[in-house]
């Protein structure tokens, strides 16, 4: 089966404001000089105009943290698992803005820890080949119209056409305007000029290359603010995207600028009929020690559904699942952290004794005996029936 690399290298942003979701995006990740950068809009991660800075229409809550869905394994079947990051500490932002411009340049770069498990696509700083853009030229614009996903959570590819000198600039703004059928959702997706075969270049020359020639050239950042219904839309000049990235990365060397890895928030829901599970219950265990006595270690329920659950393949299927993902793992911590029980909603809970009842790999042998009881009474402690699993 072939992918293609970029249709897995745009990610779904979904923006929380603590425990609540304040908004979705698109981003993507470039990796240089030793940090990945998670590259999107500025008015996406701050839910402000970047021009007047103040809050946006349709944003109902300003987003403190951004849920990332990373992918875990390319192949036949692909999976991801939530990474979550802060936007703010202490009332600053965890980004990097361009370094003339600031906000009024739509991009921003936020460094990011990526899991070590992952299989991450990435783009290079260097856009690709010098091919021409003229205007009325083809691109592609990679994202998640109103939230909508292919497969999995692979990006959707819109297309359009450039639709103003690409290299003059719009009064003082450094964008070009490009002609296409955008949604919300897609701020902050990559733009690509796509070639096949071959290509005119920018010398007036035409490069002939086997398969497909690609050239970064922009980060879309939505429809025009001023005339939302024309399909006109920005895309902040990669040029300037290139400046972002050097003084994020310059930040970074200089260690003011760093991952701030969180999980989303959680509070509990008294309106809502919860399934409790007391995660402090804990059996002991034989194991063998590195001096090769056998010696009991306590083993928790909490272990039992991080360990077990949370790295279950099934979580990553689609965005739905990689949400309640992040939202279970925000509620064990709340729930260690207080010593209280771990109350999951009906859908959290369904997910979580599928997984128990039918794990994706053998428990291990020596000590599946042992943590019956922790089994038991995770089933016990249903009040739903389970018969159907919901898919997303």
């Amino acid at each position: 089966m072939q992918i293609d690399p970029k249709s897995v290298a745009s990610h779904h942003l979904v923006l929380y404001a603590y425990s609540q979701v304040a908004g979705t995006g698109t981003g993507f990740i470039v990796r240089t000089d030793g940090v990945d950068l998670l590259l999107t809009n500025y008015h996406v991660v701050s839910g402000r105009h970047p021009q007047t800075g103040k809050q946006l229409p349709n944003v109902t809550t300003i987003p403190d943290r951004v849920l990332i869905p990373i992918l875990r394994r390319c192949g036949p079947d692909l999976r991801w698992r939530p990474v979550v990051q802060r936007l703010d500490i202490e009332g600053q932002p965890t980004w990097s803005e361009h370094p003339r411009f600031g906000r009024r340049f739509d991009v921003v770069a936020l460094p990011i820890q990526v899991p070590p498990d992952a299989e991450v696509i990435t783009y290079s700083k260097d856009p690709g080949p010098e091919v021409a853009l003229p205007p009325s030229s083809d691109v592609a614009i990679i994202g998640f119209p109103e939230g909508m996903s292919a497969s999995g959570i692979t990006p959707i590819w819109k297309s359009g056409s450039i639709a103003s000198e690409p290299d003059l600039p719009i009064g003082d703004e450094e964008f070009f305007w490009i002609d296409a059928n955008t949604r919300q959702g897609m701020s902050g997706s990559p733009v690509i000029a796509r070639r096949f075969g071959g290509a005119l270049m920018a010398d007036g020359g035409y490069g002939v290359h086997t398969g497909t020639v690609d050239r970064v050239i922009g980060v879309y950042a939505g429809r025009a603010f001023e005339a939302p219904d024309m399909t006109l839309g920005r895309v902040w000049k990669w040029r300037g995207v290139q400046e972002v990235i050097e003084a994020a990365v310059a930040k970074f060397q200089r260690g003011t600028l760093r991952p701030h890895p969180c999980l989303v928030g959680h509070y509990s829901q008294p309106e809502k009929t919860m399934v409790q599970l007391n995660i402090l219950q804990s059996v002991e265990v034989p194991v063998i020690n590195p001096a090769g006595a056998i010696e009991k270690k306590p083993i928790l329920l909490a272990e039992i559904i991080r360990d077990l659950v949370l790295s279950d393949d099934r979580f990553g299927l689609n965005l739905e699942r990689v949400k309640t993902a992040a939202a279970i793992a925000a509620a064990l911590d709340a729930a260690l952290a207080t010593g209280t029980t771990l109350d999951v909603d009906d859908a959290q809970y369904r997910i979580i004794r599928e997984v128990i009842e039918q794990p994706s790999r053998p428990y291990n042998a020596s000590v599946a005996r042992f943590i019956l009881p922790l089994l038991q009474h995770v089933i016990d402690a249903g009040q739903v029936s389970i018969d159907t699993v919901p898919q997303s």
